[in-house]
């Protein structure tokens, strides 16, 4: 998967700025990043494996992770 991905999950969830965008308008925001529209649906659907998986383990999306503190906001 690309390195949009990365960026992206980082990005939002170290700048309070971006994750309030990303709350308002998540398509804009994953679109500005240029994520693929699979990396989109599993952002989207909130797909903790497929997102693991995608960053080839990279990452240990933790419960505080962008994905899940969106969920809670939300």
């Amino acid at each position: 998967m690309s390195d949009n991905l990365k960026r992206f999950l980082v990005d939002v969830t170290e700048n309070p700025d971006l994750k309030d965008q990303y709350k308002k308008d998540k398509t804009g925001l994953m679109d500005q990043y240029n994520l693929t529209k699979e990396e989109q649906t599993m952002v989207a659907n909130q797909d903790l494996d497929g997102i693991n998986k995608a960053l080839n383990d990279e990452y240990d999306l933790a419960p505080n992770s962008i994905i899940r503190v969106n969920k809670k906001q939300l």
